[in-house]
């Protein structure tokens, strides 16, 4: 008796097992990052296109813009136009799965304009400056309505970070780093719904962005936390050191600073991936 009741609890333990190995096997599969999302491009892919193509920034004229027109352009970044109700990451992550997926077609299409751009870009090499591309639009035009787009598209699918992390790159080109901070911190929001081990390019990157944002609101702590963040994901390089000069010489430490600017100096040629801040 004492045998039998052995035998079907040693059973009952195999049988846990099993399923427990199982289910850490179904676990254990790979990530995969929706195929939908790097659509529109992530900041270092557009930043690697305007250095090896040598448009300068692609954003570069909003740097000209002033006054009434460059209002117009902010207001337009921050208000939601898009053609369904706008929803916040935990109301889009409670919906159906088949609603996400609406949604986040529906986003696509509100991003229409920045896709086909970018497809425009990766197809010309040299040439007509951006704005002589869009039909009988100016640079100006043409980048207060992609800000428009983005803004929709993550009032659509918030779920998507390089859409977050465009929107507040862009924002911060004309001079909102509030607005920008504020949409930097959504994608990583988002990020944090993936693991953490996944898309680390573009976590790097949103921290550099955060970084500079910091520095140039004169935050100088949390922009170094930043900059550890980004070494920590991929060690140190020139951009880091850059900013690490940047932030001594603004806190004082000049010793620090032209430590730091020797090291930049030893890595190479400045590039317009960090020239753009300064």
């Amino acid at each position: 008796m004492n045998n039998n009741y052995r035998n079907i609890v040693i059973r009952l333990a195999l049988v846990a097992l099993l399923q427990f190995v199982s289910g850490s096997t179904l676990a254990a599969e790979p990530w995969l990052e929706p195929s939908h999302w790097a659509a529109v491009g992530s900041v270092n892919q557009w930043l690697d296109f305007d250095f090896q193509n040598n448009y300068g920034s692609s954003h570069g004229a909003y740097l000209t813009v002033s006054g009434e027109k460059q209002k117009e352009y902010y207001t337009r970044s921050l208000s939601y136009s898009g053609v369904v109700a706008e929803v916040d990451l935990e109301t889009f992550l409670d919906l159906p799965e088949a609603d996400q997926i609406a949604r986040s077609q529906q986003a696509q299409q509100e991003m229409i304009l920045l896709i086909r751009w970018r497809e425009k870009l990766i197809a010309r090499s040299g040439g007509l400056f951006l704005g002589s591309w869009s039909a009988g639009q100016t640079d100006v035009d043409l980048l207060g309505e992609i800000l428009e787009n983005l803004r929709n598209a993550t009032g659509v699918d918030p779920a998507n970070p390089y859409t977050w992390h465009l929107l507040g790159w862009f924002r911060a080109q004309v001079g909102d780093l509030v607005g920008s901070e504020q949409d930097l911190q959504n994608a990583e929001l988002a990020l944090d719904q993936v693991p953490v081990n996944s898309m680390v390019d573009l976590r790097r990157r949103l921290a550099l962005d955060r970084a500079w944002n910091m520095r140039n609101l004169g935050r100088t702590g949390l922009a170094l936390k930043r900059v550890e963040q980004a070494e920590a994901l991929s060690g140190a390089d020139f951009e880091t050191q850059l900013l690490r000069g940047l932030l001594a010489a603004i806190s004082g430490d000049m010793a620090g600073a032209t430590k730091f600017a020797r090291q930049v100096e030893n890595l190479g040629q400045f590039g317009l991936e960090h020239g753009r801040h300064m």
